[in-house]
C-alpha cells in the first residue's frame, strides 16, 4: 500500500499597537497558525489488491458519496499498453465495517501480476472539498488523485459437472460436436465463469479433469479445474490480460516492438474477422485491425493477399503493401510482379513503365550466308555400248531479302519475312541430239505476331 502525507503551513499576521496616525509605535505579531495535517486535504493515499477481482482504497479524509460512483474510477496497466490494458470497475462501495468512510472497496474484472494505476476524477470528501490532483508542497509536488498497486494473479477455478435437467451436462459447449467432453470444449457455470477442457500432450485424456467417482470417464459429479476463459476463445483471461509482444517491421526496415493485450470478454477484440486466438498464433495485434498500418486489414492480408500482417513491405521492393494492393495493383509478394527482371519500384518510380506487363527483349533476327551446291553429272551408254560421262555447265541465281518490324506497348505487332530462290540449268549434246537438265528451288518464310 502506498501512503502519502500532505502538509502545509499557514501564518497569521496581526497588526497591533496602532495608536494614532502619527504614532511611531507599530508592532507586528507573526504568530504561526496550526499546520495543516494530512487529513486536512482530501487525497487518495493508498491502494492494495485484496484478491484477483477486488482492490482496497484508502483516503486521507472522510469521503462523500461520490467516492462510490463507478464512473469516477479508471484502472489501467502501468507498464503494458496502458491505453488498452484496462480493468473494468464493476462495483464501488465503502468498505464494510469502516464507519469512518475513509476506505472504499472496488470490484474489478480479473487482474494479473502487473502494476496497475487507479485514477480518480470528480471525487469530493464529506465536506464537499474536491481531490485536486497535483498538489504543490514544500519539497515538490504530489498526486492526490491516483496511486499504484500490484495486481493479484488469478487462481484456479473448479467447476463441477451438473445435470442440466435433460440428462445432459449444464453449461457444456461441445466444440467439435462429437458428444464427448474432450480438448477444446468448454464449461460455463451459473455465474458465467468459463474454463476450457485441456489436453496438452494430445493423448486423448483430459488434463484438467478430476475423476471423483473413479469411473475412468468424464461424468456428472466430476470436476474440471483451470484458469477462467470468459469468452471461450481458447486463451485464458490471465493470458489475455497479461499480453504479448508484437514485432512490426516498418517500410524502412526498422522493427518496432509493441506490448498488447486482448479483451477477455470478446473472442475478436478488434472486430477484424480474425479471432484473438488466430492473432495470437499469427503474431498480429488483437487490438488493431491493421497491425502494420500498411492500409490492408489483417484479415485481408492473412486470408486474401497472403502478405505479412506484421511487415509494411512484404516483398522488400520499396513499395508499401497497401500501395501495391490498393493503388498500383501489383503483387505485395513479388518484387517484380511481371517477371521482366525489373523491380516494380524501378518500373514505377524510375523507368515510367507498367510493372504488370513484361517488356519483351529487343528482337534481333540475322539471316546469314545461304549456300546451295548442285553437282550435275550425266552418264549414258551410246549405241556401241560405251559409257560416256559428261559434266554439264550450270548457272545459278541466288537472292534473299528480309524485313523486320517491332513495337512495344500494351498492344504490339511483330513481322519477319525472308525468301530465297535459286535456279540452275545444264545442257549436253551428242550425235546431233540434245540433252538438258534444270533445277529450280524456292525458300520462303514468314512470322507474324499481333
Amino acid at each position: 500500500m502506498f501512503h502519502r502525507a500532505i502538509k502545509s503551513v499557514a501564518y497569521l499576521f496581526v497588526l497591533s499597537g496602532l495608536l494614532t496616525a502619527c504614532s511611531d509605535d507599530i508592532s507586528v505579531d507573526q504568530t504561526p497558525a496550526t499546520a495543516a495535517t494530512e487529513e486536512s486535504v482530501p487525497a487518495l493515499v493508498g491502494a492494495t489488491s485484496t484478491s484477483n477481482t477486488t482492490v482496497f482504497l484508502s483516503y486521507s479524509k472522510r469521503m462523500g458519496p461520490s467516492a462510490t460512483e463507478l464512473a469516477n474510477y479508471t484502472v489501467t496497466q502501468e507498464t503494458i499498453n496502458p491505453e488498452v490494458g484496462r480493468l473494468t470497475v464493476t462495483a464501488a462501495y465503502f468498505t464494510p465495517g469502516d464507519n469512518t468512510h475513509t476506505s472504499v472497496t472496488l470490484e474489478t474484472s480479473p487482474q494479473n501480476e502487473l502494476t496497475y494505476r487507479v485514477q480518480t476524477t470528480g471525487i469530493k470528501d464529506a465536506d464537499g472539498n474536491p481531490i485536486l490532483g497535483i498538489v504543490e508542497i514544500i519539497n515538490g509536488s504530489i498526486d492526490t488523485s491516483s496511486t499504484l498497486f500490484m495486481g493479484s494473479a488469478p487462481g484456479l477455478l473448479d467447476l463441477m459437472l451438473v445435470d442440466d435437467g435433460a440428462g445432459g451436462i449444464a453449461g457444456w459447449s461441445d466444440a467439435n460436436a462429437n458428444g464427448v467432453i474432450d480438448a477444446g470444449d468448454s464449461l460455463t457455470d451459473a455465474l458465467g465463469r468459463n474454463i476450457l477442457v485441456a489436453d496438452a500432450n494430445g493423448d486423448g485424456v483430459v488434463d484438467n479433469w478430476i475423476d471423483y467417482d473413479n469411473s475412468g470417464s468424464v461424468t456428472l459429479g466430476d470436476v474440471l479445474s483451470g484458469f477462467q476463459d470468459t469468452d471461450g476463445d481458447g486463451i485464458t483471461d490471465s493470458q489475455e490480460l497479461y499480453g504479448e509482444s508484437v514485432f512490426i517491421e516498418k517500410a524502412n526496415g526498422e522493427v518496432v516492438v509493441t506490448d498488447v493485450t486482448s479483451d477477455p470478454t470478446r473472442t475478436d477484440s478488434d472486430g477484424d474477422g480474425l479471432s484473438d486466438l488466430e492473432e495470437l498464433n499469427i503474431g498480429s495485434n488483437p487490438r488493431s485491425s491493421d497491425t502494420d498500418s500498411d492500409s490492408i486489414p489483417d484479415y485481408i492480408e492473412w486470408n486474401v493477399v497472403l502478405s505479412d500482417t506484421n511487415a509494411q513491405d512484404t516483398d522488400l521492393d520499396g513499395l508499401i503493401d497497401g500501395l501495391e494492393h490498393n493503388f498500383y495493383h501489383t503483387s505485395p509478394l513479388l518484387a517484380d510482379s511481371d517477371g521482366d527482371q525489373l523491380s516494380d519500384s524501378s518500373e514505377l518510380l524510375e523507368l515510367n513503365r507498367n510493372p504488370r506487363i513484361a517488356d519483351l527483349p529487343k528482337l534481333n533476327i540475322s539471316v546469314g550466308e545461304m549456300r546451295l551446291q548442285i553437282d550435275e553429272r550425266y552418264s549414258y551408254t551410246d549405241e556401241s555400248g560405251e559409257t560416256i560421262t559428261q559434266e554439264s555447265s550450270s548457272s545459278t541465281t541466288l537472292a534473299n531479302s528480309q524485313n523486320q518490324s517491332f513495337s512495344e506497348g500494351s498492344s504490339h505487332t511483330l513481322e519477319f519475312t525472308a525468301d530465297a530462290s535459286i535456279r540452275a540449268g545444264g545442257g549436253v549434246g551428242f550425235y546431233g541430239d540434245g540433252y538438258g537438265a534444270g533445277v529450280e528451288a524456292t525458300l520462303a518464310a514468314g512470322f507474324t505476331d499481333s
